[in-house]
Formats: C-alpha cells, structure tokens, sequence
C-alpha cells in the first residue's frame, strides 16, 4: 500500500509537469520582469518560483481533497438520476449517465419526469419541513418506479435530487397485492370452485396477469402420472389447452424443479440462443403448439402434487419473479387442499340429503329420476332468476327434500282411497313435520349449514300459494313464525297461511318445479299427463281453481312460461328405465 508522503509528492511532481502551471508561470515572469523596468528575460526568478508555488500550493490542496475529488465523480457513476435542480424544477447540473438520460428523453425539469401533481407534493413537504421530501414516484418516460429524494442543502433556492429505482420491489409488491386477491377471490368463491374444479383457472389467470405468455398447470394423480392444461389469455381470459400427461420419468421441464431444485428458471441466453436453448430443454409439442410461440424464458416450480412451468415473461425472469412463483404454487395448493375437503363435505352432504329425499319417497312410490329432474328443474328456475352461482347450487341439491315430512305419516299417504277430512288436515302437516326434522338436524351443529337453512324453508313452506290459500298455517295474528304440528291445536287454527312476497323466492320455485314433475309422472293412482296437459292444468287447477299466477306468483310463473320447454327437455332426457313419455 502507498505511503501518505509518497502519494503526497506524486501529486507535486504531477503539478510539476503540468504544462498548464508553465504557462501562468511564463505570463507572471514576463508581467513582473516588465514592470521591474527590464526586458521579458531580466530575471529568471519570476518563472521558476510561480512554477514552484503552483505546483505546491495545487499538490497540497488536491492531496487533502482526493477523497472528496472522488466523491464529487459519484453522481456521474450513478445509474439512477441524481442532479442539481432549481426551485421551479428546471435542472441545473448533471453529469454522466443522469446527463445521458436527460438527453435521450429531453428532459428539462423534473416534472417531465415525474408527475406534476408529485412534483408539487414534494416541494411542499420540503418547504414545510425546511430540508427534505422522499416519495415513490412512478416515471413514465423510463417505466419504472423510483424513490425520489429532494433535499435544500442551504439557504439558496438550489435542491439536491437523486432517484434510487425501486421497480423490483414496487412490481413484487404489486404481485403479492395480486396475489392477496387472488386468495380472498378463492375464498370468497370457494364452494363454486368446488363444484366445478376451476381453481387451476384462477391461479391461470393470475400467473398470466403479470407478464407471462402461457402457463402449464398439473397436479400428479396416484399412479404417478403428472395431468393439467396449458392456459393462454385469448381476448383476457385463460383459455385452456387439451389436458396434457406427462410421467413422473419424463425429461419433460415442468417436472425440472423436482429433479434439481425446488425453484428452475432458465432464460434463452444462457444457451446461445435459441437453438441451443430449444436442444437444451425438449418441450411436448403439445405445449408448444398450444402456446403458438417460441418459448425464449421458463420459471419451473412445484409444491407437493402441483408442478407449474410458466413461459415468456416479458422483461426476463428477476428474482420477484421467483418469490411470486413460489407464493402463487403455495397459495395455490393450499387452496386445492381446501377445494379437497369442501368437495368431500358437499358429496356427503349431498349424499346425506339423497338419502333423506329418497326415504322421503320411499312410501309415496316416486323414483329416484323425480328427485333429480326436480332438482334440475329448480336449478334452471334459480340461475334464470340470477340467484347467485351458490345459491343455484345449493336448490339443486335440496330442492326434492321438500316432502321429506311425509316420513311422519306414511300410513297416510299410503292410502288407497280419498282422504277424510281429518286425514286431509294430518296430511297438510307433512312441510311442519319436515321443518321439525331439519330443525333436528340443524341443531347438532354450533355453525348452522346455510343448505341446510334453504332446506327447511322450501319444505315449510313449499305449500304455500300466492294468493294465500296454501297450507300449513304458520304466522300468528301477531306477525310471527310458528311451526304447529298438531292441526287440532287452537294456536294453529289462529294462524293463517303465508301470502306473496312472505313466501321464500326458493319455495315457490321449488313448488311449481315439484308440481309439474307430478303432474308428468305416472302414478298408482294417475296415468302420466303429456307436457301440453301439463301446461293447461298449470295454468287453471281444474281442482282447486287457482291460476298459475294465483298459485306460484307473477314472477316465477311467468318465468315457467318462458322456459317450459326446457322443463319440457329435462323430463324427457332423465325417465326411470322402462318409463315412457306421456
């Protein structure tokens, strides 16, 4: 390491040679000799001693402030802007890649980089904090986001502004904000994705929404055997390829990560272009194909049964990237983990309610398609009223256990002849005595199964009709809801029946689905109507006299008729096996 008093006399011997030092030196030699009275070259001291003045005088002065001298070169080294501003923003010195920029994009203040709206905001922090502003700003200009200091060093209206570029950490926030929706939308619509397994959709769509061409998503199944789909935007939405196998010994990409590392990404540069790239790493041509691009970047990862390769990020593969991926993959097998166990819960749910409806109908000789077809019915009726893809699903589970009741009183309606009038009365207790049950069921349970809450109101009130003529009668003079079950009760005989909008939306659409299956299906003790028989009963009851509209309301039968023939398509498609149409 060089000595102080070495580096000391290199800075005078380097005045020494100065060329600059020699030429002031020979204008004060000839100013003295001249005014001394002589000629030019009277003396030769007024050369010699200026020569040894400077050369001293600039060697201790540029020794002391050597640090500084390099310092002073920093802001011209910088990448990101650092200059000197004035104090409406015009730019008063620059130097080095801040003077390139400035020049490349002919910027002469600093709102022409950064909003103007900001730029005030800042000068007004710094006037009333007398010394410094800091804020992120976004830069159009160079599309990036940078943290921008402005600092008055003194009392002159002269500011120091530098720029430190913060895109990375700006962009990553902005992805695992994305990602934060991305679970509360998975969350808040879980059941749905349940019941349609497009969880891989909306994790699509969130990889591609950040700066990927194309995503291939796969889960392994137990034999081994990786399966899922390619997905691409097309017009903004992830369209998905064919699915795709790939075995767990395949030489395939997607399955990088699990051989190597728990993270791959390879960019084609690396390999020498594209051909070395495309030898390097042998993609299914039915990915490629899909895709419809050459891939030139990859990012693989996987985390337990899911394995994702995302393709052709714009701008390269940086490490926000990396840590998105990772959060993405985990975000998302946590989420098929949660689609796993709401799927089991809805299929013995579903398998719970089947048995209910099907013990239901048991001792009334209806088959299992009346079930279905009810459910279908009611379904249709809830998705075009625009009922909420959760609450379509849930009356096409439950709809047909609106007779479960009838388990109550199968020495009832197993009758061969025309009920008494007592025996009427017990049978029109059949929606309370169901009532009864869910309420039985639903109390097991501190958290109520909002299903559940659906089933009990379309079998209490599934009877009800419109113009309130229905049975049973279950609000009080007083306004309140009582479930009687004993007909002879005077509380009951005070009640009366729900009328109009009293009436639950999801009974009433479960009653005219029932109704019309009834009225098609063959019976022991009816023959099948055909759909127009069906159609004129439903529109005038020859034996209660009500209308459509009396009966089930404006709305839901108007909507009836607007959609019969779909009715019409569903009984037809779904018969028992060896029924035939009426």
């Amino acid at each position: 390491m060089t000595s102080p008093p070495a580096i000391y006399i290199s800075y005078i011997l380097r005045e020494l040679i100065s060329p600059i030092n020699y030429l002031i030196a020979l204008l004060i030699g000839v100013l003295i000799n001249l005014l001394q009275g002589g000629s030019p070259m009277f003396s030769a001291v007024p050369y010699l001693v200026p020569v040894a003045v400077q050369a001293l005088s600039k060697g201790t002065v540029k020794f002391r402030s050597r640090e500084m001298h390099l310092l002073v070169q920093l802001p011209k080294e910088r990448i990101d802007p650092a200059f000197v501003m004035g104090p409406d923003g015009e730019v008063l010195a620059c130097s080095g890649n801040t003077e390139l920029l400035f020049e490349k994009h002919g910027i002469r203040r600093l709102s022409d980089l950064v909003c103007r709206d900001q730029f005030v905001q800042m000068m007004l922090e710094v006037e009333d904090s007398g010394e410094v502003s800091i804020r992120e700003c976004y830069a159009p200009l160079v599309e990036k986001w940078y943290s921008v200091v402005i600092k008055k060093p003194g009392p002159r209206q002269e500011y120091l502004v530098w720029f430190d570029d913060i895109s990375e950490r700006k962009n990553l926030d902005l992805r695992l904000q994305s990602l934060r929706s991305y679970s509360n939308e998975i969350l808040n619509s879980v059941d749905e994705i349940a019941g349609v397994r497009t969880g891989f959709v909306h994790l699509a769509r969130l990889i591609l929404g950040n700066g990927f061409q194309a995503v291939f998503i796969t889960e392994e199944d137990d034999g081994g055997t990786h399966r899922g789909s390619v997905f691409r935007l097309v017009d903004g939405e992830p369209s998905a390829s064919p699915v795709i196998g790939i075995d767990a010994g395949d030489a395939a990409p997607i399955l990088l990560s699990r051989r190597t590392s728990r993270l791959f990404s390879a960019h084609q540069e690396e390999f020498g272009g594209q051909d070395g790239f495309d030898r390097t790493f042998d993609f299914d041509d039915q990915v490629r194909n899909f895709i419809g691009a050459p891939v030139f970047n990859f990012i693989n990862y996987h985390e337990g049964r899911i394995s994702l390769i995302a393709f052709n990020r714009d701008g390269g593969i940086a490490e926000g990237d990396r840590v998105f991926i990772e959060t993405a993959v985990n975000t998302a097998r946590t989420v098929r983990s949660l689609t796993d166990l709401v799927i089991d819960n809805d299929q013995k749910f579903v398998q719970g309610i089947m048995g209910l409806c099907a013990a239901s109908e048991f001792s009334d000789e209806i088959t299992g398609q009346h079930i279905f077809r009810v459910n279908l019915y009611a379904a249709l009726l809830a998705e075009k009223l625009g009922m909420e893809p959760q609450g379509i699903r849930t009356i096409g589970q439950v709809a047909a256990i609106h007779d479960i009741g009838k388990v109550a009183i199968p020495h009832i309606i197993k009758l061969p002849r025309k009920l008494s009038d007592q025996e009427r009365a017990v049978m029109q207790m059949h929606p309370a005595y169901g009532a009864r049950i869910l309420e039985q069921m639903m109390s097991y349970e501190d958290h109520v199964d909002p299903r559940l809450k659906m089933a009990y109101q379309i079998a209490l009130h599934h009877h009800q009709t419109w113009i309130g003529s229905g049975y049973p009668n279950v609000m009080s003079p007083e306004g309140e809801l009582q479930v009687i079950t004993d007909p002879t009760d005077p509380e009951y005989l005070r009640n009366r029946p729900l009328k109009g909008r009293e009436i639950p939306r999801v009974s009433l659409i479960v009653a005219i689905s029932d109704t019309y299956d009834a009225l098609r299906a063959q019976r022991q003790y009816k023959e099948g109507f055909s759909h127009a028989k069906t159609m004129e009963i439903l529109a005038r009851d020859d034996f209660t006299g009500l209308s459509g509209e009396e009966r089930f309301g404006p709305e839901i039968y108007q909507l009836f008729l607007d959609i019969h023939r779909d009715f019409e398509t569903i009984y037809e498609d779904h018969q028992d096996d060896g029924a035939a149409a009426s």
